[in-house]
Parts: structure tokens; C-alpha cells; sequence
């Protein structure tokens, strides 16, 4: 089994690509680049994945960022161009604020400088949201069902 097999099952990115490399929705209903090309701003499904029945709250999404900055290694450019991430990751600060949580399914990511691309590198897996941010939602595996406690 692929790294990716594996890892789809546990993550899921806000973007993904299609068979001729377009960017597609994932997590996301749709997103937005600002004017000035420093910020993103993305609507989440309302049923955001076969694997859920219920709408995915964005704290948990939130805190899903937020903890893979904090655990990363070196971070992947993803995460790296989210404006403050680098010293986040060294600091004791409990939330990042370039990421704006602006409603029930809407928030915004803040860069650090203009990156017209900064979508499509969304689309890795190291910058996806772990699936079990929220203990009581179910991961469907191809033949069993595995709740994460």
C-alpha cells in the first residue's frame, strides 16, 4: 500500500488535483484569493466528505494546522508560507493568528508574503487536516469502520 492510501484514510487536504492536475475542492466548498494575493479565504462543504455525515467544525480544522506546524519537522511550503507559522512553531503561543476563523464554515489564511500558487500547495498531504480532530466522527476504511479514541 502506498504512502498516499494510507495517509487519505487519515487525512484530508482542502484541495486536491484531478486527473489532468486542476485544482478541485476537497474539504473545501470553494476558496478565494485575496487582491493583494496575501490572504486566502475558503468555505468548507456544508457535508464535507463521504467519510462524514455531519458539518466539519473549523476550530478543529484550525487546531489541525495549528499542530502540524507545531510538530513538523521543517515545514512543508504549505504551511511555512502561512505568515507568523515559523516563530509559532517555537513559541508557547496557544493559537496562530493568521488563521481567522470568520464564521461556521468560513476562514481565512494569512501569508506572508503574495504566493499565487499558495492554493495548489494545499493539496499535500503534510498540510492536510487530521481526520480524527473530532473524536465521536467515524473514518471509513474500505472494509471496516475505526473510530479513533
Amino acid at each position: 500500500m502506498e504512502e498516499q492510501e494510507v495517509l487519505a484514510n487519515v487525512v484530508e487536504t482542502l484541495l486536491a488535483t484531478d486527473l489532468e492536475g486542476n485544482l478541485i475542492p476537497a474539504l473545501c466548498e470553494k476558496w478565494e484569493v485575496s487582491g493583494d494575493g496575501t490572504s486566502v479565504f475558503f468555505t468548507l462543504r456544508e457535508m464535507s466528505a463521504s467519510r462524514m455525515a455531519r458539518p466539519l467544525p473549523l476550530r478543529p480544522i484550525k487546531h489541525s494546522f495549528e499542530r502540524s506546524i507545531r510538530v513538523a519537522r521543517e515545514l512543508p511550503p504549505g504551511l511555512a508560507a502561512i505568515r507568523g507559522a515559523a516563530e509559532f512553531a517555537k513559541s508557547i503561543d496557544m493559537e496562530l493568528a493568521a488563521i481567522l476563523v470568520h464564521s461556521d464554515y468560513k476562514f481565512e489564511i494569512q501569508l506572508t508574503e503574495p504566493l499565487s500558487i499558495y492554493p495548489a500547495l494545499l493539496t499535500d498531504y503534510k498540510t492536510g487536516i487530521t481526520l480524527n480532530v473530532i473524536k465521536e466522527r467515524p473514518v471509513l476504511f474500505p472494509s471496516a469502520r475505526v473510530r479513533f479514541e
